[in-house]
């Protein structure tokens, strides 16, 4: 099944690709939710796309690239500039095509990384094929046990490195920018058009955006 949702979401962006964002100002207004247990949904409405005291696991997020950077071998590995001398990892690969449609920038699920073999290799390289020039780039992660209600306050800390691929490829005369993300990616693209708007993004196309 996944392969299938892969090899369409090839075929689609294969071609030209347009999208329609919804005014963000449209979305209706959530009632209050009550508690599950300890856990208060208010809490993240309140905090929502907003910086906490919980940060980012930088430790566990610099293993995973030990582990997975010397294994590139589809693609070069770049270090995307963030604020404060900091910089995030990201996998780029250029396609061979005579005219190439545009840039897909992908994003991975919690606690995978910028080259995961079940979805996200197999996008940035099949689309490759097709035309058009992938980034892959890692997402903040926390501790392998981690819930998806533990990634929402770090969602800010996404902001940065999806305006850093923007900049990659705005930076090489590439105007024509895709981005495709999967899971809690898919959530923290939602966070990143909550926060700055759509305007720098020509389509977006979300994988298991139900997923938690």
């Amino acid at each position: 099944m996944l392969n299938k949702l892969i090899i369409s979401i090839v075929l689609s962006l294969s071609l030209n690709v347009s999208a329609f964002f919804p005014s963000l100002d449209s979305f209706p207004k959530f009632p209050e939710l009550p508690k599950i247990g300890d856990f208060d949904p208010q809490s993240l409405q309140k905090y929502y796309n907003k910086f906490t005291d919980t940060k980012p696991d930088l430790e566990r997020e610099n293993r995973m690239i030990g582990e997975i950077e010397d294994a590139v071998m589809d693609g070069d590995v770049e270090y995307l500039p963030l604020a404060n001398d900091q910089e995030v990892f990201s996998i780029f690969m250029e396609t061979e095509a005579e005219a190439p449609k545009g840039g897909v920038i992908v994003l991975h699920s919690r606690g995978y990384h910028a080259n995961w073999d079940s979805v996200i290799k197999p996008l940035r390289v099949g689309l490759a094929s097709k035309g058009w020039h992938t980034l892959s780039v890692q997402m903040p992660v926390l501790d392998k046990n981690a819930t998806y209600y533990d990634y929402v306050p770090i969602m800010p800390f996404s902001h940065e490195r999806i305006e850093a691929a923007i900049d990659f490829y705005k930076a090489r005369g590439i105007d024509n920018i895709i981005l495709i993300s999967h899971g809690c990616g898919a959530h923290m693209s939602m966070s990143y058009f909550d926060k700055y708007g759509d305007d720098k993004i020509n389509a977006y196309v979300g994988i298991g955006m139900g997923a938690t």
